[in-house]
């Protein structure tokens, strides 16, 4: 056995027996010990209004002794109970919901939202700032874009249609090209108009329109209802922000160095996983109609776990593109075996079920076992601040 291999196997060794088998190897924990975080947002948004009332947060408010890890768990937790409130109220994104519901939904984006920036901002104070606070702050995102969504369709009551589908499509694929193109450009950078920041605000405002005027998005402009309008719009404003993501990468140094094959293979993911998305949506409609909510989850989950990935490619250094497919090629091909094999022989909803637990399961343990990994490697704690010695 190689002495890399014996590393890797001793390293993995030390994880606890549910997060085996280890994700990172010695060379790429190496990397991460060594990262350092390339960033840059110039939101005009974040710049006048959120970072300074962050900061004013994280020196007046925010004690010292609260991790950022926790911070960031925080703001997702309510995000994500909420989304099974709503769930039980507008299972197909079009039932009317009460109107607190709206208000939550406000309050629980809002509160996310700033937790999202109150984190780094609180590693910077607490010098607690790591590649770990990076990769778990962006793991949370991989799944809070799903809930998030899924939470503004059913306030908005928008309805199950393609349109619907198309924006959500394009927030959890745009989420994997904008860290696909850190991971090519190996920097990360918001523009004076992003989603992570006016796309979040126009969120929580229209939650807050919802609860103030309930039947608001039900109006129609030209024979189109406002919730429409405004999926439209937004689906318009995401456009050039994956145009950007794609000339930034296409001109990065690391096509430069890998080239065409590289750079196609690290998107293959993304593709495979909008295949299967779209595919499904055409292919079985009454299944749409019947239980969207379960089918949204599935896809957001299958972009949650490749979303990961790339992060950890990008915080790794690894470009070796197998690396995107290791251990995930088996859910790509899931899909497929069951249709072309097993329908007959297996219930869709069981399987539907079952295949939603095993790609949550799949990407909680990705994001554990990683977690550990690299708090062990960096010698730090994931949700408490380790006090200094003297």
């Amino acid at each position: 056995m190689s002495k890399s291999k014996k590393e890797q196997k001793k390293k993995s060794s030390q994880l606890p027996f549910l997060l085996k088998p280890s994700y990172l190897n010695n060379e790429e924990l190496n990397e991460i010990v060594i990262n350092k975080y390339k960033g840059k947002n110039d939101s005009i948004l974040y710049k006048y209004w959120t970072s300074p009332v962050c900061n004013w947060l994280v020196q007046k408010v925010v004690p010292s002794w609260l991790a950022p890890n926790l911070i960031t768990f925080l703001g997702f937790v309510p995000i994500f109970l909420h989304s099974f409130l709503l769930a039980q109220y507008s299972p197909k994104f079009e039932q009317p919901i009460p109107r607190y519901t709206a208000f939550l939904s406000f309050l629980t984006a809002a509160f996310y939202s700033y937790c999202d920036n109150i984190d780094g901002k609180q590693a910077r104070k607490t010098d607690t700032a790591t590649a770990l606070g990076q990769m778990f702050d962006h793991g949370i995102d991989c799944a809070v874009g799903m809930y998030m969504v899924q939470n503004i369709a059913s306030t908005l009551q928008i309805g199950n249609t393609w349109l619907l589908y198309s924006n959500y499509l394009l927030a959890l694929g745009g989420f994997y090209l904008t860290t696909w193109e850190e991971y090519c450009c190996e920097k990360f950078y918001l523009g004076y108009i992003n989603g992570a920041d006016e796309g979040t605000f126009l969120i929580r405002m229209l939650c807050l329109a919802a609860f103030i005027k309930p039947d608001m998005f039900q109006m129609t402009i030209f024979g189109f209802s406002i919730s429409e309008i405004t999926m439209i719009l937004m689906f318009v404003a995401g456009v050039p922000t994956i145009l950007t993501n794609f000339v930034k990468s296409f001109k990065s140094e690391n096509f430069k160095i890998h080239g065409f094959k590289w750079i196609t293979l690290s998107l293959l993911p993304c593709i495979v996983t909008l295949s299967i998305a779209i595919a499904w949506r055409l292919f079985n409609k009454e299944l749409f109609e019947a239980h969207p909510r379960l089918i949204f989850t599935i896809i957001g989950y299958f972009f949650a776990n490749i979303n990961l990935r790339v992060l950890v490619a990008h915080l790794s250094h690894n470009f070796n593109t197998w690396y995107f497919a290791k251990r995930l090629w088996i859910l790509f091909i899931t899909p497929a075996i069951y249709y072309g094999l097993l329908k007959s022989f297996i219930d869709e909803m069981v399987f539907l079920w079952v295949f939603a637990i095993v790609l949550m399961l799949c990407f909680l343990h990705m994001f554990a076992s990683i977690t550990v990994q690299m708090s062990t490697s960096l010698k730090i704690n994931v949700f408490t601040i380790k006090k200094k010695k003297i």
